[in-house]
């Protein structure tokens, strides 16, 4: 699917032996290094030049194609065999309300909204961040001048005389000796170890050069990373080939040795001096890696798979174990994740697995799909209603339909009602109609907007203020001749208290009507037999 070998992402307990392998001070990019810098996009912050369509697409080569390209392109755009084609007046999958591009509007072109980061929804693309102003601003103009195909300058120049890190410029011939090396470092380490990400404290993106050679480390004292002229003594060679001594930590990259032709590589630049020359400077017109930097951030990736932006099982295979990329999930994810349903939906307001923000991660009410999540899963007035209540509830994150196997509706929570009290019910427009649980008499008759706010128990059931019209109409039996004088609790006293609030849960809103009747009183067959408040019941039917 893709010409370089995979990111391999370190698991967060990989974080220590990083610590000891490079120690934990922060390096800072130095700007005559090449390295990148605010308002600079693509790898060492170059982005080839271009005007009109061939600077756009500049843009996309150096930012996106690493993800929209091949057979199964990060939802579903392709923007490496036809990215004008594939944008222009094309309605975003996402956002369907959206053009992708609207030639002469910006505004209204979803793709520089979230090149920008002022796209409604809270997208950013890349997922990294948002690029700097000048490949922003470069899309902005091609779009407000109509979005054209046509174009003038080249879009596949070079990084520039020099190359990056002050590489040397050997020409069109294969990579050797530092460049070499260095794109090992891009392919393999920039997922955990980008300018953004740093884990570790290491920082292998800006200048990774500096970075490494005569740097000591911390962690192993009297080691340095890359000793010029000694593979052999170098902790890094050492790690990366898995002959550390049983004091110098794990594996680098702790997922699995690199392939023996790029170990080899790395002993060899050293053995030779470990200088910056090379043959020629990689191409820094493509991205470094398949995913972006900071991709290791849950809120990162865990928003892209939601929204279908990149489909993991493509990469990660089919049982997300390894597939192609031999990369698998488990590796980073704690034990249990696969069934764990507040692994993506809660944790953070609280552990009852109701998002505690919108699927789309927009956490403002007005922009919530279904606001009360909360109050359906707490259990205050009712009891917690599972999620096969409105959802089809999968069993874990390869259920059909769920997620990564057959979801024809990325980001879209789909309703399904019939399994719960209210089988009837139907969702749309923001709202429920045909429920049994805002209903009343039992009936699946009750309507409710997911944004009308917290719900009192007169929106239900009338109380003693709501009139006899109310009394008749919304209450079954001989409500209406109670009442107006008494409380629930005389009848339903397991239930509700005195003053009106619920004290029994999961009597509440469960599909029975349940009751507790004074000791004076029998209840059968519908009618009611007894003394209450003074008054005899003589078979009274209710």
């Amino acid at each position: 699917m893709h010409q370089r070998a995979p990111v391999r992402v370190l698991p967060h307990r990989a974080v220590l032996p990083l610590l000891l392998l490079f120690g934990c001070d922060g390096l800072r990019a130095d700007p005559s290094k090449g390295g990148a810098g605010e308002g600079d996009g693509g790898a060492d912050g170059l982005i080839p030049s271009g005007d009109g369509f061939c600077g756009v697409k500049a843009v996309f080569d150096a930012e996106c194609v690493a993800c929209h390209r091949g057979g199964s392109p990060a939802g579903g755009l392709d923007l490496q065999s036809d990215a004008h084609g594939a944008t222009v007046g094309v309605r975003s999958r996402s956002v369907p309300e959206l053009l992708l591009v609207a030639p002469g509007d910006p505004e209204a072109s979803l793709l520089f909204l979230e090149m920008a980061g002022r796209a409604a929804s809270g997208a950013v693309m890349p997922p990294g961040g948002v690029l700097g102003a000048e490949p922003v601003e470069r899309v902005r103009a091609w779009i407000a001048d109509g979005a054209r195909s046509e174009c003038s300058g080249a879009a596949d120049g070079g990084a520039g005389e020099g190359g990056a890190d002050g590489a040397a410029d050997g020409g069109d011939g294969p990579l050797e000796g530092w460049c070499l090396v260095r794109q090992s470092i891009r392919v393999s380490c920039l997922g955990c170890h980008s300018a953004a990400a740093h884990l570790g404290a290491l920082d292998l993106e800006s200048d990774p050069y500096t970075a490494l050679v005569n740097q000591p480390s911390v962690g192993v004292p009297g080691a340095i990373l890359v000793t010029p002229g000694s593979a052999s003594g170098s902790l890094l060679v050492r790690k990366l080939s898995g002959t550390q001594g049983a004091a110098e930590g794990a594996i680098m990259p702790t997922a699995g040795l690199l392939p023996a032709d790029e170990i080899e590589a790395a002993r060899a630049w050293i053995d030779a001096g470990a200088t910056a020359d090379c043959g020629s400077p990689d191409d820094t017109s493509l991205p470094p890696t398949y995913h972006p930097t900071g991709w290791v951030a849950p809120e990162v990736h865990g928003r892209a798979a939601k929204l279908s932006e990149q489909v993991c099982i493509d990469c990660h295979g089919a049982s997300l174990e390894g597939g192609d990329v031999d990369v698998s999930c488990d590796s980073c994810h704690a034990a249990g994740w696969r069934t764990d349903c507040t692994f993506c939906h809660g944790g953070v307001e609280d552990l009852s697995g109701a998002p505690p923000r919108d699927i789309r991660d927009r956490v403002a009410a007005a922009d919530m799909g279904f606001v009360p999540h909360g109050a359906h899963v707490r259990g205050t007035i009712h009891a917690p209603f599972d999620c096969d209540t409105c959802h089809a509830q999968p069993l874990d994150v390869l259920s059909p339909g769920h997620l990564f196997v057959g979801d024809i509706n990325p980001a879209v929570a789909e309703v399904d009602l019939s399994g719960g009290l209210s089988a009837s019910g139907v969702w749309a427009a923001g709202g429920c109609s045909n429920l049994y649980c805002h209903g009343y008499n039992g009936l699946s008759n009750g309507a409710l907007a997911h944004d009308a706010g917290p719900q009192g128990c007169a929106d239900c059931h009338p109380d003693s203020t709501s009139g006899s019209a109310a009394w008749r109409s919304r209450m079954s039996g001989q409500h209406d001749r109670h009442v107006s004088r008494y409380g629930c609790h005389e009848c339903h006293g397991d239930t509700v208290n005195a003053a009106g609030a619920v004290v029994g849960p999961t009597l509440h809103v469960n599909g029975v009507a349940d009751l507790r009747l004074p000791s004076t009183m029998v209840r059968s067959s519908g009618t009611c037999a007894g003394t209450c408040h003074g008054e005899e019941h003589e078979a009274d039917r209710w």
